[in-house]
Order: C-alpha cells, then sequence, then structure tokens
C-alpha cells in the first residue's frame, strides 16, 4: 500500500504567520487482486491510527478512510509543521503504541484462527522515506510479516474427499517473533487457510506444513531446501494428499499479488497413524509427540508401534504423565536418537505398567533429581524387554542435599520385569545421597539375562550407594546377568548390589544365579561372582545354564570376549 503526502498549502490552507505548514498525509491503497477487509487485503480497514515519526519525534496520525476503503486522509489535532522548504526523512508504521518512539518487534499470534488475531498478526511500514517539501510525495508502506497460504488439500493416490474432510492444517516449528519452535493455526478465509509470520528460515529437511485427518493420521510437509520467508511477500502452498504421503506441491511466491509458479516436491512423510483399536504407528519425532499428548491426556493404554529410526534432534522430551502407562512400546528393533529428558519426566515412560520392548536408545540424556529416574522408566511395574541403551547416552546426577534418588540405566525403580536388557550410558555429575545401578536404582523384581557395561564418575556423596546391576535392592532376583564397569577417580562401588533396604523390620530376598562381574576398584559386596583376568568363558557356559534352553536366547563372547546375549536357532 501507499500513502500520500502533502503539503498543506497544496490542499488550499493558509501558511502559519511564521510560514510552517502544518502536514497531513492522503493514504491510498494499492491495486491488487484481494479485495476484502484490513490491511491484510492491503486496504485501510481496520486501521484507525498509525505513527509518524520525524526527526526522532512520533506522532499518531488519525486514518479517515473512504467509503471503500481504498483511500485515507490521514490528520492530527497536533501535526508536524514544514520548518522551511528542505526534504525531510519521514517513517511511518502501523500498529500504533501509544507513547514510544521505536516501531515495534514483528509479534504473531499463534492461533491465527480467530480474525481478529490474524489480522493484529499483520505489521506494516515505511521506513526512512524522503518527503520534498511542496506537490505530492509518496511513501510507499509494506508488509512486515509474510503471508503463508495454503489452498483446499487436493486429494491423491487412494484418498478420497470424505477422508480430507475434517483436516487440519497447522504451521509448526516456526517463531512467532517471541516464541521459536511454535505452532501456528491458520485463519480459514474462505476456502484458503491464511497465516501471517515474521521473515525467517525455514531449515530442510523439518516439518514446516502438518496435515492431520479426523481419524488421526498426520503428513508433514518438508521442503527439500531451506524456505527464506521474506517480509512483504506471501507463499501459496497447493498441497496433495496421498494414502502414503504428500504429492507434489505447488509453491507460488509473490509480493502479496500474482506471482509465478515454482514447482516443489513435497516430501512424503506420515508422523504417524492410528488404528481402529487407537494404536500408534510411529514415523517422525512429531509422531511420536501426538502418542505422547494422547497418553499424557487420558489414552493410557494406546499402543506406540515405532516403524523407523527416529532422530528427536535434540529437543526435550515431554513425557508420558503421571499416571502410568499401561500399553505396549515397541521400538521394531529401531533406533530413538538425540533426546533430552529432563529431571521432572524421570523416563521415556514416567512409570510404566505396561511393557517397553526392541528399543535402542542413541544419544539420549536423562537428568536426575531426588525421584525416578531411569532412561527406559522411571517407575517400572511393567515388563521391560530387549532394550538397548547405547554407550553414546548419560545420566547426568544433579545433587540434592538430604534428598535420596534412585536412578538406574534401564529403570529408577523396578517392582516389575526386566529381560533380554543391555545398558552402557555412563552415569555423570555429583551426589549427595542418591542410590545408583547399571540397570536399576532400586530393585523389587526379577531381572533376567540383562547386562550393563559402563562408565560410573560420579563424585560420590556421604550416602550415596552404586551397585553395578541395582543400587538398593529391597527383594531381587537376578539370573545370568553380568556387569562390566569403568570407575572415575573419585567414584566408589560395591558390587552388583550398592546397599539394602532395612531388613530389620522387614527381611528381603536377594537371589542371584548365575551373575558376574568385572571392573578395577569394585567391591566385592558378596552378590555375584568376579570374573578375573577378562576370562568369560566359564561365566558364559553357566549363564546359559541358568537360562535353560527354552528360555530362546543364549550368550556367546564378543569380539572383546564380554558376553553377547543372541537368539537361540
Amino acid at each position: 500500500m501507499f500513502i500520500t503526502a502533502c503539503t498543506q498549502d497544496d490542499n488550499g490552507a493558509q501558511p502559519l504567520p511564521d510560514g510552517q505548514y502544518p502536514m497531513t498525509f492522503t493514504a491510498a491503497g494499492i491495486a491488487l487482486s484481494v479485495e476484502t477487509k484490513a490491511t491484510t487485503d492491503n486496504n485501510w480497514q481496520g486501521v484507525q491510527t498509525v505513527a509518524v515519526l520525524v526527526d526522532g519525534e512520533m506522532k499518531p496520525y488519525t486514518v479517515n478512510p473512504s467509503g471503500d476503503y481504498q483511500t485515507a486522509t490521514l490528520t492530527s489535532d497536533n501535526p508536524f509543521y514544514w520548518q522551511n522548504t528542505a526534504p525531510i526523512q519521514v517513517s511511518a508504521w502501523w500498529p500504533y503504541t501509544e507513547g514510544s518512539t521505536d516501531m515495534p518487534d514483528v509479534v504473531v499470534q499463534a492461533d491465527q484462527s480467530n480474525e481478529d488475531n490474524f489480522h493484529q498478526s499483520d505489521y506494516i511500514s515505511a521506513e526512512n522515506q524522503t518527503v520534498e517539501f511542496g506537490g505530492t510525495q509518496t511513501l510507499q508502506f509494506t508488509h512486515r510479516t509474510a503471508k503463508v497460504i495454503v489452498e483446499p488439500l487436493e486429494p491423491g493416490n487412494g484418498m478420497t474427499d470424505t477422508e480430507l474432510q475434517g483436516a487440519t492444517v497447522a504451521l509448526v516449528g516456526v517463531s512467532t517473533g517471541n516464541a521459536d519452535n511454535a505452532t501456528v493455526t491458520p485463519y480459514a478465509d474462505g476456502t484458503d487457510l491464511l497465516a501471517l509470520l515474521p521473515g525467517q528460515q525455514i531449515p530442510a529437511d523439518e516439518p514446516f506444513i502438518r496435515i492431520s485427518l479426523a481419524n488421526g493420521t498426520t503428513y508433514s510437509y518438508k521442503p527439500d531446501e531451506a524456505i527464506t520467508l521474506q517480509a512483504g511477500y506471501q507463499y501459496t502452498y497447493t498441497i496433495t494428499v496421498n494414502k502414503t504421503g504428500l504429492g507434489m506441491s505447488t509453491v507460488a511466491v509473490s509480493n502479496w499479488g500474482n506471482g509465478a509458479e515454482i514447482a516443489g516436491e513435497a516430501e512424503p512423510v506420515i508422523d504417524f497413524t492410528v488404528a481402529a483399536d487407537g494404536s500408534y504407528t510411529v514415523y517422525t519425532a512429531a509422531g511420536l509427540d501426538a502418542w505422547a499428548d494422547a497418553v499424557r491426556n487420558g489414552k493410557g493404554n494406546a499402543n506406540c508401534t515405532l516403524a523407523n529410526d527416529i532422530d528427536y534432534g535434540g529437543k526435550t522430551w515431554g513425557g508420558t504423565g503421571t499416571s502410568p502407562y499401561a500399553g505396549t512400546f515397541d521400538g521394531g528393533g529401531n533406533t530413538l536418537s538425540n533426546m533430552l529428558i529432563p529431571a521432572s519426566v524421570g523416563g521415556l515412560v514416567s512409570t510404566l505398567s505396561g511393557t517397553v520392548q526392541n528399543l535402542v536408545l542413541d544419544g539420549v540424556e536423562l537428568q536426575t533429581a531426588a525421584s525416578y529416574h531411569g532412561l527406559l522408566a522411571g517407575t517400572n511395574i511393567g515388563t521391560i524387554a530387549g532394550c538397548t541403551v547405547l554407550s553414546s547416552c548419560k545420566i547426568i546426577c544433579n545433587e540434592v542435599r538430604n534428598a535420596v534418588g534412585y536412578i538406574g540405566g534401564i529403570a529408577g525403580n523396578n517392582n516389575g520385569q526386566i529381560t533380554r536388557c543391555h545398558a552402557e550410558c555412563s552415569f555423570e555429575g555429583s551426589s549427595f545421597g542418591d542410590d545408583f545401578g547399571g540397570i536399576a536404582g532400586t530393585n523389587d523384581g526379577p531381572i533376567t539375562a540383562s547386562s550393563y557395561k559402563g562408565s560410573y564418575n560420579v563424585t560420590d556423596g556421604p550416602f550415596t550407594h552404586a551397585g553395578s546391576l541395582i543400587g538398593q535392592s529391597e527383594n531381587s532376583y537376578a539370573t545370568a546377568c553380568w556387569t562390566s564397569v569403568t570407575l572415575g577417580s573419585s567414584a566408589t562401588m560395591k558390587g552388583m548390589i550398592g546397599t539394602f533396604t532395612n531388613e530389620s523390620d522387614n527381611p528381603h530376598t536377594h537371589t542371584f544365579t548365575a551373575c558376574y562381574w568385572e571392573g578395577d576398584g569394585v567391591t566385592d559386596f558378596g552378590f555375584g561372582t568376579q570374573v578375573a583376568d577378562g576370562n568369560w568363558a566359564d561365566a558364559i557356559d553357566e549363564m546359559n545354564k541358568a537360562l535353560g534352553a527354552d528360555f530362546g536366547w543364549h550368550y556367546v563372547a564378543g569380539e572383546d570376549g564380554l558376553p553377547v546375549l543372541v537368539k537361540t536357532e
């Protein structure tokens, strides 16, 4: 849009006695194909006041629009005056903030589905424009936001119009000006969906436009190359939704008018699908978030299967909530990587009453406090089976005085079953009185054919206990388990069990069958058999005998001589 600035004498007014002339402005809207409402449609409807800045002083000017809102007169009860005939520098903008001489930062609404929020997300300005004395001069206003338009979704291969009914669209992982990695809900203008964003770069291979069908299936448009959204431009997307992913997307880029079309391929990505029984099949980090959100909001028995490896991108995990998760989380043998689990969450699953199985964790960091913390589960009252925690995973202990945390490589508090699990994570940080275990921080359940090979580097406090398999044992039944620990210079560890619950009032059982350990500096606490000189051959034989032929798995010697569990043919 443009505004036209005229000296007052051009309109017939008389100069003041000292030769000064008051400044008023005549405004005209830019002619574009869109003719509906407000500045988002390039006319003056909805604009009541603009700020005008001259020589560091700002004054508000009232907008008096014409009947069709295409032109307006800008007036002020206290206008600027021409002091002489020299050209001047003028800036003007909307929205106007009373008393401020600074142009406001562009901050858009996350929820633009409301028409008012959508229009309030637009910012216009004419910056550092030169205005000559006399005659008609022009200030050119431009939008300080970029407009994203998603046209009605097209059904593609295997998809029907009926399946697309009720689909929702959101822009994800974007900046709103005051929040990063935000989700913006667009405004429905007829059949098009519109959203305004600050200028920014949308990274390649990251979700940008998310499409969620009524049946729970979610698709993501990921640009093949980074997109730079420029203020004053609009980006129009025409997307085809196929049964197996997104098809060709046409992107039209223009300066809020008609522009040339640029063909782009939408990467065929499905975030997740939901079966008739409520089970999730998850393909992306966004899909994993959707499953967790469902669990936190009452679907605590929703099964989840990973369809492929998932890189979580270093984001902070939101957890599964305070209620026990009763479903089955099946990793399918796939790897979940690059996740930060905060102390407030406790583990991938906060409290497990169902099953977590067949999952590999890589590059996952767990923060701890005075509670139950484990990479797979904070508390397990169900089953954890066939899971592996790689050496790239870390557990970072944050010392809490006069409080106890129970911290394990698999589960913080195990009251269920742990079988066929292997952890290689490192324990780091400092502790005042926590209980650490390579598999379980505190244990009151059976642990079978599970192992820990890793480093323990925690600076111990006066009440800290560490065991290579179990931190604190209440009722422990360990069968065919082994550990191999490297200790940091200031760390101490007592064999496979670090300590016991108080047995004076309630006797407990600690039964270890064919369990073996090694580690320089580790104290033999009487549970499990120490392996000397790295000779694990006899230990492997004894562990296989304890498992029995019907167990379906057995140990063999790995390349480093340590036991490796393999499936029995």
